[in-house]
């Protein structure tokens, strides 16, 4: 007998859901097992203490305030210049046959010193015939005037004749009057006379002549005489001088080397005359100018170079034009006290340091101190506020005055967060 249909359907149902009761039976008990665990680490957690918010303390720097007249010392940067540098160039051509030992790239040399030899034998047969010629026109000079001076002696010679056969011819006249003596004879008497005339006239004009030949002849040897100084200055110009003590830069030439006319071989330096170019901004410049001439002015240079070494100079002159980048103007001091053997050299940076105006009354600070028109001053372990004046720049450091007294310690310490009541601590 078959099972009812409703039987049947049960039993089917109850296959389906056996597997899904235990599925469901073990999510359940994973759950309450969670959360059991949840609750014991919630009851047994150690309990945090909120700690009390801390004041910040500031670590600063302080200078104590002294209050007093200041003179303000200007500083600036700036470079070593050459205050005369000289071009070396052959001034004749031909091959180099020897150059100075210290002719090199930082020899040093003194005025006069021979640089450069360049071969002479062109120029001293050069001069040689130039040496010659004017001999010889010397020599045609020196005959000339034995001509214009004999012939001169007898033109005296030839108006003596003249004035002797005049007088000759006037008693010839009275006596021919009286028929004392033959018309023959006075014929003879006044064509001595005539011809007498004739040779005074002729030495006359041969006279202006050799005066004319003298004054060509002058002529040729002042000619003749340039010629040879020329000569002379080619022979020694073969020869390149030193004009100065100095050190050599460019140098471009050796033995061997041939050289035209103009040919660059090197440059000098002036080692006594270098100078140190720095340039000022136009509102020191304003300020240095109504409290001193700056032309004249004595200034201070640093040269830092792994130690401290000082020089002085004088400002000579500065630009006739306003730098338009940067709004500053160039000056020029000229240095002292330097010798052939000095260590400066042009393009060295150096420190420059003018002094200006005095100030009255006034305190000396780091720039960094300076917040606005206020600074800090330490009062305990606090910060109090104090309004100030900058009266000028010096530097890296400010002259102000204000509501500081003597003694007062003003931080000069960069703070990010400054303010009055400030809580800090001196380092």
């Amino acid at each position: 007998m078959k099972e009812p249909i409703f039987s049947r359907i049960i039993a089917k149902l109850r296959q389906a859901i056996r597997p899904i009761n235990s599925k469901l039976v073990a999510s359940i008990a994973i759950l309450f097992c969670a959360s059991g665990v949840f609750l014991i680490l919630k009851n047994t957690k150690p309990e945090i203490q909120n700690r009390p918010a801390q004041e910040r303390v500031w670590g600063v720097k302080t200078v104590r305030v002294e209050i007093g007249d200041v003179a303000v010392k200007h500083r600036f940067y700036g470079q070593v210049a050459a205050g005369r540098v000289a071009e070396l160039r052959a001034e004749v051509s031909g091959r180099v046959l020897s150059v100075n030992d210290n002719f090199k790239d930082g020899g040093i040399v003194s005025g006069s010193d021979i640089l450069v030899r360049i071969d002479p034998l062109d120029y001293r047969s050069d001069l040689i015939e130039r040496e010659n010629e004017l001999a010889e026109a010397e020599a045609k000079f020196e005959e000339l005037q034995a001509d214009y001076d004999g012939t001169k002696k007898l033109l005296k010679f030839d108006k003596e004749q003249i004035d002797l056969r005049q007088r000759e011819t006037l008693r010839l006249a009275r006596l021919i009057k009286r028929k004392n003596i033959s018309e023959k004879r006075f014929d003879e008497a006044k064509l001595a006379l005539s011809q007498t005339k004739q040779n005074a006239a002729n030495r006359e004009r041969l006279l202006k002549k050799i005066t004319s030949g003298v004054k060509k002849q002058l002529a040729v040897i002042n000619r003749r005489a340039e010629a040879v100084k020329r000569a002379k200055r080619k022979l020694s110009s073969t020869r390149l001088l030193a004009p100065f003590n100095g050190f050599l830069n460019s140098v471009k030439s050796a033995p061997g080397r041939y050289l035209s006319i103009g040919t660059p071989v090197g440059k000098i330096i002036q080692a006594e005359d270098l100078e140190v170019k720095f340039q000022i901004g136009n509102r020191e410049f304003g300020e240095l100018s109504q409290t001193n001439e700056l032309l004249g002015t004595k200034v201070e240079v640093l040269w830092r170079s792994g130690g401290k070494r000082r020089y002085s100079a004088i400002v000579k002159r500065y630009d006739s034009l306003v730098d338009p980048a940067s709004g500053g103007i160039n000056l020029y001091a000229q240095l002292e006290g330097l010798t052939l053997n000095s260590l400066l050299r042009p393009g060295i940076f150096v420190e420059i340091y003018l002094t200006g105006k005095t100030r009255e009354q006034v305190m000396r600070l780091p720039e960094t101190a300076l917040y606005g028109d206020k600074v800090y001053v330490v009062l305990g372990d606090r910060l109090i506020e104090k309004q100030v004046e900058v009266v000028s720049k010096s530097g890296t450091d400010i002259l102000v005055r204000g509501e500081i007294v003597n003694g007062d310690k003003v931080v000069v310490t960069r703070l990010s967060e400054v303010g009055p009541g400030l809580k800090v601590v001196e380092r």
